[in-house]
């Protein structure tokens, strides 16, 4: 909940002095901040886009098969079947009827940290209920794009579904 004040209360601040175009608002996140990313549109309709890099999609998930549920249980205080409401709560993929947003999500196939099955689900999902979704997978790549091919790759389409889905 504190994140998403956060994001608001910048996002409202920004929009007051006229930095930001509340009608052509987007959002990107790469690992956690792609995670937030993922929960925000669950939250909020306020953005037009959304690009997500190696961001989680379900808290349950990273804690049974991420590389270390520690985080998990430092972050919630508890595993999954203490505390279902919390990380139900916190887990974008629970939520994925309430996205609206379209989302691109960049993922490496060899991602350790976070599994490529994390943007699989969501895709799985918004696709199932006809949502704006993109999913593209880049081979060799774990957790961070490292091959140079790769990095201007995402670039290229993170601009463009920038462009498609704000400059209208």
């Amino acid at each position: 909940r504190m994140e998403m004040d956060d994001l608001n209360s910048g996002l409202d601040s920004l929009i007051a002095r006229g930095l930001a175009d509340p009608l052509r608002l987007g959002i990107l996140g790469w690992s956690y901040g792609g995670y937030l990313t993922n929960l925000a549109i669950t939250k909020t309709d306020r953005f037009k886009a959304a690009v997500t890099m190696y961001g989680m999609s379900s808290r349950e998930n990273a804690y049974y098969f991420g590389e270390s549920p520690s985080y998990e249980l430092e972050y919630f205080g508890g595993p999954p079947w203490e505390k279902p409401e919390l990380y139900a709560e916190r887990s974008p993929l629970r939520q994925v009827d309430r996205i609206h947003t379209p989302l691109l999500l960049l993922h490496g196939e060899n991602d350790a940290k976070v599994s490529v099955m994390h943007a699989k689900a969501l895709w799985t999902a918004l696709t199932e209920l006809g949502r704006p979704v993109q999913l593209v997978r880049y081979p060799g790549e774990g957790h961070g794009f490292r091959q140079y091919e790769h990095k201007i790759d995402a670039s290229r389409r993170t601009t463009a579904w920038f462009d498609l889905h704000l400059r209208k």
